[in-house]
């Protein structure tokens, strides 16, 4: 699988970063990047491979849109959007995310800045979030 045609995609795909600034687009994009040879690991071939960096890249346009439209979402909007953020996880990555649910997690990221929003949506590390984030 060509890497490098799937880096390309990410940077000329708008909707993945068009409701952020600049410094936090790039941090949306080097997540995605960074996700890619995990991604690409063992894929028999290039269908199942665009599969899985579209999946990928569903999860890079919600927190996208979580991050810049985080304010003007509702507490119930915000929950759904949260829970269909778990399953593109679930789905792309593998991984089990737990971010609804809680009324606090709603209230914190529409106190937070869009960087924090990030930031605890797609943590440092694949593994995901870090809760140890205080609203800005």
């Amino acid at each position: 699988m060509d890497k490098q045609y799937y880096i390309e995609r990410m940077l000329e795909t708008e909707n993945l970063t068009d409701e952020l600034e600049d410094q936090d687009a790039k941090v949306v994009i080097d997540w995605g990047i960074s996700q890619l040879d995990n991604i690409l690991k063992d894929v028999p071939d290039d269908d199942t491979a665009s599969t899985k960096v579209t999946a990928l890249m569903a999860i890079m346009r919600k927190v996208n849109h979580l991050a810049g439209e985080r304010k003007s979402l509702t507490r119930s909007k915000l929950e759904a959007e949260l829970t269909t953020l778990e399953q593109l996880f679930n789905q792309a990555l593998g991984l089990k995310q737990h971010f609804s649910g809680s009324p606090i997690t709603s209230d914190l990221l529409h106190q937070m800045s869009a960087r924090n929003v990030l930031e605890f949506l797609l943590g440092k590390h694949p593994q995901g979030p870090e809760k140890s984030y205080v609203p800005a």
